[in-house]
């Protein structure tokens, strides 16, 4: 018995030696594996007996936790210095380990004895423990612990050994087979932002943080706090928490961060602006990237732009308002207005259009016109206007962006085909008073011999008193054709009147009948030879026959004239006339009776210098200096004088002097 007893003393102080110098101080917790598998009815496979095994047996006897039938029962194991039972466990490296279980010799049986054995991966001994396993009155049981630390393995052995001799009745119980492991106390979570993220780690600290894997984006993980910063909105990271302590779970985590907002948009240019449509997400502001100067406004909410200047380049900036607010910008170029340029080109009765812009818009009048002007609203043709009439021509764009435009057509003017004819009595010419450069034709044609110049409308070779027909036509674009009748002219007459003018005797010619405008014909003298004697200036229809163009006619015989008539259109006309003398006499009596005839006692011949008339009693009853016609049977008071019979003294031509009488006569 005292050698029983020293030897109990000896392997407790061997056990608890070996425990106390292998176990390490936990600070956290300890993390608790169980190996009951028999527990759940299952077959534990590191029994290693042929020997049937039962949990539950006998039923009187519960299992540690207070269960009945549920722990390992052996009944009679294996000879003695077999393995009753080897367990293998993958451990943590430089970790405070504790293995321990419940135990019991079956009520009835054999006592049983047991050496535990722990092993590493190389069969060393890292532990072992040999001793009886008391009997357990029900419901007792036997508690049974081993602390280790495992620095060079992570897989050991823990084996039992039978020291018993089979056969005996050695019934073996155990239950609560256990593994624990000195195990951390945190939890790591994230707080992920746009484009970082925030660890929250509780519980035991100092571990470090990592990327796993390493991202190739630029962004950074703080090995101590574990914050992500510099990181990709939307995009996943793989973090690594390695704790300090042994035995540390790493912890790997999936961590990502918020998605950017899109601020994706798109912009459709309208003609003075544009509208946007959000492709991304929705809710944020529109702003210009740079204010316009030229009136263009923007929606904040819409992006409508409107007031823009067409051909203009706006940029258009759209801002999110989420938490992972994002920006983008676009390009807006304003619609060119339509270009609704066209030109018109003036005819005679209208204009044609010619687009220079965009095509297949629309023509029409600015005003209606009330003169029968129509316009083809396709070709802009306008057809029926009145030549030198302006219309207002609308062109009006159907694009995108129409405009109108106008043009001023005014019609082109008819050529002026207007002349005058100037009659003449073999023919007669023309004054262009229209447009020049046309051609004179006969309308109708003449077969009397009469011809026309066809550039100047001159007409010779015609008949006298004869109408013809002069048709002008001009050469321009809008010609016009006028006509005018060309009546000849006939004989005209006049008469020569040969009479004294006082002391000269002069030739008047007279047209007869009104036939010639005698201020406009020209008059030319002629002997009876043909030669000219005189030749007057237009409108002087008189000529003074002197001694120098007079021969006094012989006995029965007179003097003969040919006088000459050119009226303003040419004609001429001569008419003979004789002359038997030139010779003039004083007036012998006057008849102021304002018939025209002896009206005055006419001297203007005579050149007088003073003219004194007296009565019967040579009493002087006028007087004149530089005397002419002036006498008309009045006294220097202007008072009538009676009938009667008057003497007169005349001092003339210088030197001369002049008696003889004149006689006054008032009867009608």
């Amino acid at each position: 018995m005292r050698f029983i007893f020293y030897n109990l003393i000896l392997i407790c102080i061997l056990f608890y030696s070996k425990t106390t110098s292998a176990q390490l101080s936990c600070s956290n917790t300890w993390q608790t594996i169980e190996f009951d598998d028999f527990e759940h009815q299952n077959f534990d496979p590191a029994i290693q007996t042929d020997n049937s095994y039962s949990s539950g047996y006998p039923s009187t006897h519960g299992a540690y936790n207070g269960d009945y039938g549920i722990y390992l029962n052996i009944i009679n194991g294996v000879d003695s210095g077999n393995i009753i039972y080897d367990r293998e466990f993958v451990v943590c490296e430089n970790t405070p380990l504790k293995l321990s279980m419940w135990m019991s010799t079956r009520y009835g049986g054999a006592q049983c004895n047991m050496t535990y054995n722990i092993l590493d991966e190389n069969a060393n001994v890292l532990f072992t423990w040999t001793g009886d396993i008391p009997y357990a009155s029900y419901p007792g049981w036997e508690f049974w612990t081993s602390d280790l630390f495992i620095s060079t393995t992570s897989t050991v052995h823990f084996q039992i050994i039978n020291n018993v001799a089979g056969g005996q009745g050695n019934d073996f119980a155990m239950d609560d087979l256990l593994l624990e492991a000195c195990s951390s106390d945190y939890t790591l979570a994230y707080t992920p932002a746009c484009d970082s993220a925030t660890a929250i780690l509780t519980g035991d600290t100092g571990g470090e943080f990592s990327f796993s894997p390493i991202p190739t984006d630029g962004a950074i993980i703080d090995a101590t706090t574990g914050e992500i910063t510099n990181g990709t909105p939307g995009l996943t990271y793989g973090v690594q928490y390695t704790p300090s302590y042994l035995c540390a779970a790493i912890t790997n985590q999936n961590i990502t961060l918020l998605t950017s907002d899109d601020a994706t948009f798109t912009l459709d240019a309208t003609c003075d602006g544009g509208t946007a449509e959000i492709t991304g997400t929705i809710g944020g502001v529109f702003t210009f990237e740079t204010a316009p100067t030229d009136g263009a406004t923007i929606d904040a909410t819409t992006g409508t732009v409107t007031g823009g200047t067409a051909g203009e380049t706006y940029f258009v900036t759209y801002t999110t308002e989420g938490i992972c607010s994002a920006t983008s910008t676009q390009e807006l170029t304003v619609l060119d207005a339509d270009d609704a340029s066209f030109t018109m080109t003036a005819t005679c009765d209208g204009g044609t259009a010619e687009v220079t812009g965009i095509t297949g818009g629309i023509f029409s009048f600015d005003a209606a016109p009330t003169d029968g002007a129509t316009i083809d609203p396709t070709t802009g043709t306008v057809t029926g206007g009145t030549p030198g009439v302006s219309y207002t021509i609308v062109y009006s764009t159907n694009n995108i962006c129409p405009t109108a435009n106008t043009q001023v057509l005014t019609v082109l003017d008819a050529d002026d085909a207007s002349f005058t004819v100037v009659p003449g009595c073999m023919g007669g010419t023309v004054v262009i008073t229209g447009d020049t450069g046309g051609t004179f034709a006969f309308n109708p044609a003449v077969t009397d011999g009469a011809v026309i110049d066809s550039v100047t409308g001159e007409v010779t070779g015609a008949l006298q008193n004869t109408s013809y027909f002069i048709e002008y036509t001009t050469p321009g674009i809008c010609n016009t054709t006028s006509t005018q009748e060309l009546l000849t002219q006939d004989d005209f007459e006049f008469s020569v009147v040969g009479e004294c003018n006082g002391a000269i005797y002069e030739l008047t010619i007279n047209p007869a009948n009104g036939s010639y405008d005698a201020s406009t014909a020209t008059y030319v003298l002629y002997d009876d030879m043909d030669s000219v004697l005189q030749t007057n200036t237009v409108g002087d229809n008189v000529f003074v026959i002197d001694a120098s163009i007079f021969t006094p006619p012989m006995s029965g015989t007179a003097y003969n004239y040919v006088v000459e008539v050119t009226n303003e259109l040419g004609c001429v006309v001569y008419n003979e006339l004789l002359v038997e003398s030139i010779t003039c006499f004083i007036p012998q009596g006057i008849s102021p009776n304002n018939d025209g005839k002896n009206d005055n006692f006419d001297l203007s011949g005579y050149d007088v210098d003073n003219l004194q008339i007296f009565n019967r009693y040579g009493i002087k009853v006028y007087s004149k200096t530089n005397y002419t016609n002036d006498w008309y049977g009045q006294s220097d008071s202007g008072d009538e004088l009676p009938v009667g019979t008057y003497f007169y003294v005349m001092e003339y031509q210088g030197n001369k002097t002049k008696t003889s009488w004149v006689y006054l006569n008032r009867e009608n």
